[in-house]
């Protein structure tokens, strides 16, 4: 019992300047405002354009770089699909179809404000593979940023899997 009590107290001493060490680390900085002071190439999320995500590639919102939109998506069950979804569309969530074009040669950052699928794919043909992910600004509403590496022409743009509507969506070349 007394070696118990000891080891006990070894491991109460031995984590104490851990826990202590812990409470005292600095916390992130609290944001001031959202989407204020945003850097470059995100200083227009905060003030997007109207757009409606279309239904099919007939009644395709148009997306366009270098700026931001609001785009308000329909329910998914009534979207017709350009890329096949992985899996069927959850219940209750939202979905649109976008047109953009490049001119350009490059990769390019399409940006969401919220958790949702963003498919690219040339005209007619495989959606292709991101080259990378990550968040956006601190202190912004980007909540996802995808990297597309794009020839110049023509592409769909499909958002799927939106919990909410309008979403922000924005697309910036890569610098």
């Amino acid at each position: 019992m007394k070696l118990l009590e000891t080891s006990l107290a070894a491991v109460v001493l031995t984590c104490a300047p851990l826990a202590a060490h812990a409470q005292m680390a600095p916390a992130a900085p609290a944001c001031a405002a959202m989407d204020k002071d945003l850097p470059a190439p995100w200083t227009g999320w905060a003030a997007p354009n109207a757009q409606q995500g279309g239904g099919s590639l007939a009644t395709a919102g148009t997306l366009v770089v270098g700026h931001t939109y609001a785009a308000a998506l329909p329910a998914s069950a009534g979207v017709t699909y350009v890329v096949p979804l992985n899996k069927p569309a959850a219940p209750n969530t939202y979905a649109g179809v976008f047109t953009l074009t490049i001119d350009t040669a490059g990769t390019y950052s399409i940006a969401l404000s919220q958790g949702a699928w963003i498919d690219v794919a040339p005209a007619g043909a495989k959606p292709l593979s991101s080259v990378s992910h990550s968040h956006g600004p601190a202190c912004s509403t980007v909540h996802k940023v995808v990297d597309f590496a794009l020839q110049p022409g023509a592409y769909v743009v499909q958002i799927s899997g939106a919990q909410s509507t309008p979403i922000t969506v924005g697309v910036e070349p890569k610098s």
